[in-house]
């Protein structure tokens, strides 16, 4: 599992079955400095969007910074676009 800050978007890669649900759960309560209130009411889909659903249609590029996105893509499946950005 590793967590990549992308500027100031987060992307959190896990392998399947590894604490995928668990990430999309801690790292907004950390992003909220631990204020429940965005995990109780949101749900995790919708607070960490998978960059596989579909993420042209989620309007992802408007949403307010910090971005988090959740992905099961190894580093060779990510769009040509996400390595322009040099990510870390």
């Amino acid at each position: 599992m590793c967590l990549f800050l992308v500027v100031d978007d987060i992307l959190i890669v896990t392998y399947p079955k590894s604490g995928t649900v668990w990430m999309q759960e801690i790292v907004p309560l950390i992003l909220s400095q631990g204020d429940p209130v965005v995990v109780d009411t949101v749900p995790n889909w919708d607070r960490v969007p998978w960059l596989e659903a579909r993420a042209y249609i989620q309007n992802l590029d408007q949403r307010p910074s910090p971005r988090v996105f959740i992905t099961h893509f190894q580093y060779n499946m990510m769009p040509t676009g996400f390595l322009k950005v040099k990510p870390r």
